[in-house]
């Protein structure tokens, strides 16, 4: 008798940009190529679907290498298994005149456009906010910093591997920044890529129909503390070799 597979992650597999989880005794691999596209939808179908299972797996792998960025709320949806202790999250502020906040607002467009009312209204508050800002830098939290809290710590997993190498970057980098405050997780691999300081990149045209130019708008603010990511990307707390990257993981987190 055949098994009947799942449609939903028979398309993801066909998707190089999807998370993916596969277990592998007391393990559970993730392996998150990217926080875009339909990362989200599928991240949360993942969880939904395994949660029993993840609940009770005591050791996990974030492979977060060649992580190309994206949105890192994505990879907080993990953060119920994640989270030991208050995280703290520097937030960023952007360089507010019209020409960027258009730009900015192309990502949103479809979005608002088939949004409802409610949301609708919240979004225009939020964009005359930030018209209102024209000529200068713009946090839309106000602070520098917020902290994320929650009630409880799962029990599982108990130890998390975060992989990353060169090709991890900009919000992969970020969660990782992130997921490493917790007592769960150990980072692993090489350094990142470094490209975290400043985001938020916009395109603009050039006179010749071939060159664009790629600006970032956005600028952390942890720089204002001496700290940076671009420098160097982001440092493991141990470095692995080159190949067998899950395996060495695997072993270190149940020594």
């Amino acid at each position: 008798m055949k098994t009947k597979r799942d449609i939903t992650e028979y398309e993801m597999s066909k998707d190089k940009y999807a998370p993916s989880l596969n277990f592998k005794e007391d393990v559970a691999i993730w392996k998150f190529p990217s926080f875009e596209n339909n990362a989200n939808e599928q991240t949360e179908y993942l969880l939904k679907k395994y949660k029993d299972k993840l609940e009770s797996t005591p050791f996990w792998i974030l492979d977060l290498s060649n992580n190309s960025g994206g949105d890192y709320s994505i990879g907080l949806q993990l953060l119920d298994y994640i989270y030991t202790k208050p995280i703290l999250n520097y937030n960023a502020e952007m360089r507010m005149t019209q020409s960027n906040f258009e730009k900015w607002y192309q990502f949103i467009a479809d979005y608002y456009n088939n949004a409802d009312d409610k949301t609708k209204k919240a979004l225009d508050e939020r964009m005359n906010k930030m018209k209102a800002h024209y000529g200068k830098l713009y946090n839309e939290s106000g602070t520098p910093t917020d902290t994320l809290k929650l009630d409880k710590v799962k029990v599982n997993p108990k130890k998390i591997a975060l992989l990353i190498n060169k090709n991890t970057v900009s919000s992969g980098e970020l969660f990782t920044i992130l997921a490493r405050q917790s007592d769960k997780v150990i980072v692993m691999g090489t350094n990142s890529g470094g490209m975290m300081d400043y985001g938020n990149v916009v395109t603009y045209k050039t006179s010749f129909p071939t060159i664009k130019i790629q600006l970032p708008i956005n600028r952390q603010l942890w720089l204002d503390n001496n700290f940076s990511v671009d420098k160097e990307g982001l440092k493991p707390d141990v470095y692995l070799k080159e190949d067998n990257w899950i395996e060495q993981a695997i072993k270190l987190i149940k020594e």
